[in-house]
């Protein structure tokens, strides 16, 4: 029902022992859950982004680079893209 993005370092390229993000499957699960309830569209948003990596075929992981947060580290093969709302 979750997927968990692990948190990734990225000038130290290791994995952070911590317990990263989750994204849920479907956003009609959540809707469910959750009920209809207007506002947070930053997190439906980046849900949607999180499952679109994850179709093209990404390995897709959340990163932090000193104390500032990356939404998401797509891997795949020799492609890297990092996405931040800084």
């Amino acid at each position: 029902m979750f997927y968990r993005a692990q948190q990734y370092d990225i000038r130290g390229r290791e994995y952070l022992r911590t317990s990263g993000k989750y994204f849920i499957v479907d956003a009609g699960l959540r809707r469910n859950a959750v009920g209809r309830k207007d506002g947070n569209y930053n997190n439906r948003l980046e849900n949607v982004v999180y499952l679109e990596l994850r179709r093209q075929g990404y390995k897709v992981d959340v990163g932090w680079l000193g104390n500032k947060e990356i939404d998401f580290v797509a891997r795949k093969l020799d492609d890297t893209i990092c996405s931040s709302n800084l």
